[in-house]
Order: structure tokens, then C-alpha cells, then sequence
């Protein structure tokens, strides 16, 4: 189902389809009206289905990595893609030669001749082709010359505030969760697989397992209230979220997610995918003068989460 090369998916198709683009980072109110408005054609079409994103963020790609965080790891993103049951998702590999092609041949070789396009649907804000010359106005008349369907889905606003990434990214970095989670309609959720096995603290009285590969979100640094799902089950365990850089992370500036699950009994999850479901933002990442100030920090954080979850 997913796919980094248009090429690979146009070898599977024979008939034209209906194709949602954008770069989906968070998976807003936004970006849900754009994808749900193709599934909802393609169902009533029998038509294939493709979702098109962009991997890494194009910004990341010609701007470099830390200047561009990210809403969603892209294991998350390609979790919530899902839910829209396309027939492909294209997670495009951005790159120089990607960025070098124009507005035009990105609409005549890749979008027409390519994956054969019958119906798209794109965002208000939508620009593409190299040097982002192709914007709304341009892709109209160009679905008018080839003969194709556009649907352009206006700007959405929650409570006075436009969905958009870019203001995602600044509740986040802000560490206002609530307004991240109004504007998603979901609580805001990292995933990831388990690299070690579980590590239980009798001090602490929780387990703690660690999730790598998590790093440029652009989540603020600190500690989180939220709840673990494993994946397959339906039980969504209460736990503490530290995301951040631990001091033997700094030289390497790879962000680190700790959790500590505060159910006891909460099985090895070594090699498991959990999704991580973030409810509110308890305090900034500090640094301490000692292990016992460390330990001492986070059993206060540990009696706030139970009285928090009423445990």
C-alpha cells in the first residue's frame, strides 16, 4: 500500500483514478475535508484511490532538516493516511531531481500519463512544480486543457483559528496541546516501535520503554500526560511522556520519547508498535544537579499523572 516512486505505482494502474495531494503534516480539520472528499468519490466511482504526499517535507529537502520540525513522525502519518482506505499512498521521495520538475511536467507526465488522474482534490494553499510555480489558478487551467476534475477545498477555521501546519507547529513548539488537539480533532499522537525491552523502576513503581527515531517534531521539550496503545489491542494505557534531548542524546541532537506506563502490569512491549496519545503539557525538560533530584522531580510528576487519571 505505500509507495516512494510514482513510477512503482503507475506500473499497478489500468484505469483512471481519483488523487488527494498534499504534504498532510497533522492530518487537520483541513486536510481531512481533502482526503475524505476523494475517498468519498472514488468510492462512488469504483475508482482507485491515491493519496500523494511528499517525503522528506520538500521545506526539509531544500532547506535542511533543522530549519523545518514536523507535525507527525511519518510512521503516524502513514497510520493516519490509512484510515482513508486508498488504494495506494504515495509517500513521493523528495529530492533535488523531485524539486527540479516543473508545474507542468508535474501535471502532463506524472499526474496525467503516469497515474492517469480523473478526479483531484487539493488544498486552498496548494503549490508545486519547481521553484512552486504551480499554484491553484495554474492547475485549474491545466485541468480544464487535460480534461480532468478539480475540487480546490476552501481554508477551514476551528474557534477562530485557521487549520493549518504552520499553526500546529506553533501550538506545539509552545507546548499548547489543547489548542493542537482542537484544531486536529484527535488528541495529538506519536508512534513508534519499541527498541528495548521493558524497564521496571521499584522505586518508581512504573515501566518505562523508550521510542528512537522520534527526533525533529516540533513538539516543545518537556513532559507530557497521555495514554499508550499498543497496537492490536484496544486498552489505552495512562503514562507519563518525556520527549526530549537526555543529556547523553546532546552531542548526537537526537530527540528521545520516554514513557513511563503507570499500569504495572502492562506487558514486554519490546519490538511493538505503540501509538502515543498526547492529553496535556505538564512542564518544560529541565536539567538537574544530581540522579536524586532527577528521581525526586519525577515522583512528583508521577503523583500529578494519578491524581490527574484518578488512579
Amino acid at each position: 500500500m505505500l509507495y516512494r516512486d510514482y513510477e512503482s505505482v503507475s506500473k499497478l494502474i489500468n484505469n483512471d483514478t481519483v488523487i488527494a495531494i498534499g504534504n498532510f503534516d497533522g492530518i487537520h480539520y483541513g486536510h481531512k475535508q481533502v482526503l475524505s472528499k476523494a475517498q468519498r468519490f472514488a468510492e462512488e466511482k469504483g475508482l482507485p484511490f491515491i493519496i500523494i504526499t511528499f517525503e522528506p517535507h520538500p521545506n526539509i529537502c531544500m532547506r535542511g532538516k533543522h530549519t523545518h520540525k514536523r507535525v507527525l513522525c511519518l510512521r503516524e502519518k502513514i497510520n493516519k493516511l490509512k484510515e482513508f482506505k486508498p488504494s495506494f499512498i504515495l509517500a513521493q521521495r523528495f529530492n533535488n531531481k523531485f524539486a527540479s520538475i516543473s508545474a507542468e511536467d508535474f501535471i502532463q507526465k506524472i499526474l496525467v500519463e503516469k497515474l492517469k488522474v480523473l478526479h483531484l482534490v487539493v488544498g486552498y494553499d496548494f503549490v508545486f512544480g519547481k521553484g512552486r510555480r504551480g499554484n491553484i489558478d495554474f492547475l485549474s487551467t491545466m485541468a480544464t486543457y487535460y480534461g480532468f476534475y478539480l475540487d480546490v477545498i476552501e481554508k477551514i477555521t476551528v474557534k477562530n483559528q485557521i487549520c493549518s501546519s504552520t499553526t500546529l507547529r506553533q501550538y506545539l513548539s509552545l507546548g499548547q496541546i489543547q489548542e493542537v488537539n482542537n484544531l486536529l480533532g484527535n488528541n495529538y499522537s506519536i508512534s513508534g516501535v519499541v527498541k528495548e525491552k521493558n524497564n521496571f523502576d521499584d522505586e518508581l513503581e512504573v515501566k518505562t520503554v523508550n521510542l528512537n527515531n522520534i527526533d525533529n517534531l516540533a513538539l516543545r521539550y518537556g513532559i507530557y500526560l497521555g495514554k499508550v496503545e499498543i497496537k492490536g489491542q484496544d486498552k489505552k494505557l495512562p503514562a507519563i511522556i518525556h520527549y526530549g534531548l537526555p543529556i547523553n542524546q546532546i552531542k548526537l541532537n537526537k530527540e528521545l520519547c520516554k514513557i513511563h506506563i503507570l499500569d504495572k502490569t502492562v506487558e514486554d512491549l519490546y519490538k511493538k508498535e505503540v501509538k502515543i496519545e498526547i492529553e496535556q503539557f505538564i512542564r518544560p525538560e529541565m536539567l538537574f544537579d544530581s540522579l536524586k533530584e532527577l528521581k525526586e522531580q519525577t515522583i512528583k510528576d508521577i503523583q500529578f499523572a494519578l491524581y490527574y487519571f484518578k488512579l
